[in-house]
C-alpha cells in the first residue's frame, strides 16, 4: 500500500479521437484523484511528452505497483489488446 494507506489506483483506457470520451476519462481521475485515500496513475501527466522509460515500461511498471488497475474496456482497447 502506498504511503498513509492511500490504494494506488491505475487506469488504463485507449485513446480515442472523441474528445467527449477523453474528457470524460480525464473527468474520472480528476474526481478519483480528489478522493484522499486514492493515489490515481494516469497518462495524463504524460500529455506533453511521452515518459522517458517508454510507454510499455510505464504502464507495466504502473500495473506492477497499483493496488487497483480500472480498464476503461472499450472496443478500441480491446483491439489494441488483441493486436487486431
Amino acid at each position: 500500500m502506498c504511503p498513509q494507506n492511500r490504494i494506488k489506483v491505475f487506469i488504463s483506457y485507449a485513446h480515442l479521437s472523441d474528445n467527449g470520451y477523453m474528457k470524460a476519462v480525464a473527468d474520472l481521475v480528476v474526481y478519483l484523484s480528489s478522493k484522499d485515500n486514492l493515489e490515481v496513475i494516469s497518462d495524463h501527466l504524460h500529455q506533453i511528452r511521452p515518459p522517458k522509460e517508454g510507454w510499455q515500461t510505464w504502464m507495466l511498471k504502473s500495473v506492477e505497483d497499483s493496488e487497483v488497475v480500472l480498464i476503461i474496456c472499450t472496443q478500441a482497447y480491446k483491439d489494441r489488446f488483441e493486436k487486431r
